[in-house]
């Protein structure tokens, strides 16, 4: 439910000869067990056949303590 590549195009400065993008990568080492704790269950709840409102629940709780803790961390991100 969380995979994915966390890079985030931001800002793209175009000219005749070239083209410049900027990139940010945030830090998610901090959080990646919290991430992980949460995917497996929210997983477990849907493979169970868990109703929706019971994976909804549980996603929202793990992606406010995912959230939290990552802006709590620092540094937040990293230029690419």
């Amino acid at each position: 439910m969380f995979a994915g590549e966390a890079t985030s195009q931001v800002r793209m400065f175009a000219g005749l000869r070239r083209d410049v993008w900027s990139a940010v990568e945030p830090e998610l080492t901090g959080v990646r067990g919290d991430m992980n704790v949460f995917d497996a269950a929210i997983r477990k709840l849907a493979k169970d056949r868990a109703g929706v409102g019971k994976q909804a629940l549980a996603f929202q709780v793990g992606l406010e303590k995912v959230a939290s803790d990552f802006a709590r961390g620092k540094p937040f991100a990293t230029s690419g």
